[in-house]
């Protein structure tokens, strides 16, 4: 700030009608003179704008375009009746520590904030409607974020990078989460948005029954997020939205839910379960791959595809059943799963893609679903089949990592009862011949044939 003196100076060598000056809020008033400043040469004095002292540098921005602001301002309060924080307004301002925003703001724009790597307190008023892209964008010390029930729009990318954000409430109106809005938040634990109507108990991460989409990698990189569950209105999630969440252990993905996009939950190292709702007509491609602690899949009947490496390197997955509206089975869909020991197939099952158990090595079990309880088996060899009265046939050969092979020609045949005289079609179909075949002529009695 420019001392009365200098101010003088400059007014000694024009001669003014008026002048807008900064006074003080904290302190006395100062008056302008000085050599050449005389009454007669000044008509009027005005003050637009104030800072206090140079130890706390308070700001007041008044929205006007091109307003200048200093940069070492640690604290900004924006003046009531202001509507707009204006794009890159208070962009890389690192000394900036607090910011109060009144309630006639309804917009910040992009990148209003952006690099402020200071800045720790964000005072948010109810009326404001949109917080533009990259508008906090590497505001790595911010904490914690409450972001007011008016607000219906939160632009792409708008708290990427705010390292130490650790619990942010969204409000309940908000439609969409956007393109990486969270991307890198490598503290966040939690995220609150309450529901519409009524009470809602919540998890790590909650969301309001008017949340519909939450867009590409809206929190990809959140590595210190538990638990998410989603509201019933959640209609899709984009593309790698929660990639890298390497302590997310659960989430409950809501009916409803049409779309789950490529590798959503890629990396998600310590995520343990999982239901697909019957509402999700395909679950793309690499959506679980890298889960390594997944144990257990629920897919519910409605689902029709499972993509290309849906479940790559899911090393925990032990035994998986498809329902019977899963039509198509894309290539390598659970390549590498190494501990994949059974999976049941269902009898609506039309298309497998080349290699889908390709290196998985503990499988010795394939069942193909005649009906809801009955079944044929494909086992590896020197496996004997314990009796259950639920299966009609075992096929037993030294297939290894060759068994799929066998699957795709088999699998044409159990849409109906399998008969004995159907199994040289069987036999011609499969590209290694079994070693034995175990066809139960009735619930408690069966017959071994050793071609």
């Amino acid at each position: 700030m420019q001392s009365n003196e200098s101010i003088s100076s400059l007014i000694s060598v024009c001669r003014l009608t008026s002048i807008s000056s900064p006074t003080l809020r904290t302190g006395s008033k100062r008056t302008l003179s000085g050599p050449g400043l005389g009454q007669k040469d000044l008509i009027q004095v005005t003050t637009t704008m104030e800072i206090t002292n140079n130890n706390n540098r308070t700001f007041v921005y008044t929205g006007e375009r091109g307003q200048f602001i200093p940069a070492n301002v640690t604290h900004v309060e924006v003046q009531e009746g202001v509507t707009t924080i204006r794009d890159n307004a208070f962009y890389d301002h690192p000394r900036l520590i607090s910011v109060r925003i009144p309630s006639s703001v309804r917009t910040i724009e992009r990148e209003a904030f952006f690099l402020c790597v200071s800045l720790a307190s964000v005072t948010l008023s109810e009326g404001l409607t949109e917080i533009g892209e990259f508008a906090f964008r590497n505001c790595r010390s911010l904490t914690s974020l409450t972001i007011p029930t008016t607000v219906r729009r939160i632009g792409r990318f708008a708290f990427n990078g705010c390292l130490s954000l650790v619990s942010a409430e969204l409000p309940s109106r908000l439609k969409y989460i956007e393109h990486g809005t969270f991307r890198n938040c490598n503290s966040l634990r939690t995220v609150k948005i309450p529901p519409l109507h009524g009470g809602l108990s919540l998890a790590s991460i909650t969301r309001s029954e008017g949340l519909q989409i939450i867009a590409e990698s809206s929190f990809r990189g959140c590595r210190s997020l538990t638990s998410i569950t989603l509201p019933t209105s959640v209609r899709a999630i984009g593309r790698w939205a929660f990639i890298g969440c390497s302590s997310l252990v659960s989430i409950e993905l809501p009916e409803g839910l049409e779309i789950i996009e490529d590798g959503v939950f890629t990396a998600c190292s310590n995520l343990k379960d999982i239901k697909i709702p019957s509402t999700v007509e395909k679950i793309e491609e690499y959506v679980f791959d890298g889960c390594t602690s997944l144990q257990s899949v629920q897919i519910l009947d409605g689902v029709k595809e499972i993509r290309t490496e849906t479940f790559k390197y899911c090393t925990s997955l032990r035994s998986l059943q498809i329902p019977s509206s899963v039509q198509s089975i894309c290539t390598q869909a659970f390549l590498r799963c190494h501990n994949l020991k059974t999976i049941h197939l269902p009898i609506g099952l039309k298309k497998v893609g080349w290699e889908p158990f390709f290196y998985c090595f503990a499988l010795k079990s394939v069942r193909f679903s005649i009906d809801k309880r009955r079944y044929f088996e494909l086992l590896c060899k020197d496996d004997i089949p314990e009796h259950d009265e639920n299966r009609d046939l075992v096929l037993r050969g030294d297939w290894s990592t060759e068994m799929l092979r066998v699957f795709q020609a088999a699998h044409v045949l159990v849409y109906e009862p399998l008969p004995l005289n159907h199994l040289p079609m069987l036999l011609e179909r499969c590209t290694s011949q079994p070693d034995a075949i175990f066809y139960f002529l009735s619930r408690k009695n069966s017959q071994i044939i050793v071609p």
